[in-house]
């Protein structure tokens, strides 16, 4: 009975731990993938100057891609600003209303045009998707407060997240500039999938109070070593993470460099690189 008390012991504490790092979420075999060939048939269907241009934001090298002109920031702002006046988005309307100078400042718009390399459309799509997310992590207490979103603003639960060091922003930048994002997976501690959602909306602003940052963008790091295996893996968190960063946050994800020694990271990746959407792929 000893030997069983043990295991029983040994199993209470891994659902502890497991509650505690991460949720797994199954996979369904038929959950949408993009396996590797099928991302290779999308770069052969790409113009050749489109992966040249990948190819130098990736590595950082050459000139920027666009030239902040005086001409090109008045139109684009002007043009954006048309469009979000007729916005139906209620929660940015909301926003509009109860922080209008925060919303409508030039700077804080700019961020967006930036994310989506001066197209004023996917710039005013990301703004309204912006608002629905910062009030469905934040609240209406914290979302609509006519500035960024602060540490003060962190729940303690969200400050353990932080203090389990399983997502930083790193204190320096690439040689090009870019922010680096690091990401732990076995070292992140939470008890709900907003925390890690919260944290990552709250580090990747910090990173954005630097203009440098908001042409050059950001790398993102992910550290995943030693044993992996499905139960591990939760892909309602990873689909969060990636909806904020491809969608809402006015943020230009450059490369996600993936470092794991788990072969059972091949089975899961199809479903990762569906989830980041074509243009990170």
């Amino acid at each position: 009975w000893k030997g069983s008390l043990a295991s029983s012991l040994l199993t209470i504490v891994v659902v502890v731990r497991n509650k505690l790092t991460m949720r797994s979420t199954p996979i369904s075999i038929t959950a949408p993938r993009r396996n590797l060939d099928s991302v290779e048939a999308e770069k052969a269907g790409c113009p050749k100057d489109h992966l040249e241009r990948i190819v130098r934001e990736v590595h950082g090298k050459g000139p920027p891609l666009i030239e902040e002109t005086d001409g090109l920031l008045h139109s684009s702002l002007d043009t954006l600003k048309r469009e979000l006046a007729v916005s139906r988005c209620a929660e940015y309307n909301r926003a509009v209303t109860s922080c209008s100078e925060y919303v409508n400042s030039d700077d804080f718009l700019l961020m967006f045009l930036r994310a989506d390399g001066f197209n004023v459309h996917g710039a005013a799509q990301r703004m309204e998707k912006y608002w629905e997310h910062r009030l469905r992590l934040f609240g209406d207490e914290v979302a609509f407060q006519p500035r960024p979103i602060r540490l003060t603003d962190l729940s303690d639960e969200d400050l353990a997240t932080l203090r389990s060091t399983g997502l930083q922003l790193l204190p320096i930048r690439d040689k090009a500039g870019r922010a680096l994002i690091l990401s732990t997976r076995r070292k992140c501690l939470f008890e709900d999938r907003k925390e890690i959602g919260r944290l990552t909306w709250y580090l990747f602003h910090a990173a954005l109070e630097d203009v440098g940052v908001q042409r050059s963008g950001v790398i993102l790091l992910m550290y995943d070593d030693g044993p992996f295996g499905l139960e591990h893996y939760d892909r309602k968190l990873d689909k969060l993470c990636l909806e904020l960063l491809t969608q809402s946050l006015p943020v230009r994800p450059i490369a996600v460099h993936h470092f794991y020694d788990s072969k059972m990271m091949d089975f899961v990746l199809p479903f990762v690189l569906f989830l980041m959407g074509r243009e990170i792929r």
